[in-house]
């Protein structure tokens, strides 16, 4: 994911989430490797959550480029 982003040109933020979990602990605990992906955010799961739309523009093109990347095929 991280190279499909720096390859396109495309920032990515890191987050670290405690006590937080997704779908993704399922593949993870089968041996199979999982990211979870989305816009940064503010004040999140509240009324005034925030974000900015460029984010959103971005995290589209980095699942793209991830998608459409012939590296992640042929591993």
């Amino acid at each position: 994911m991280l190279d499909a982003g720096s390859s396109a040109g495309i920032p990515v933020q890191h987050g670290v989430y405690t006590n937080y979990a997704t779908d993704g602990v399922a593949f993870l605990d089968a041996g199979s490797p999982a990211v979870a992906v989305g816009p940064p955010a503010r004040y999140t799961h509240t009324a005034n959550e925030m974000i900015d739309v460029r984010d959103v523009q971005n995290t589209a093109a980095l699942l793209s480029a991830f998608v459409t990347s012939a590296d992640i095929w042929s591993r």
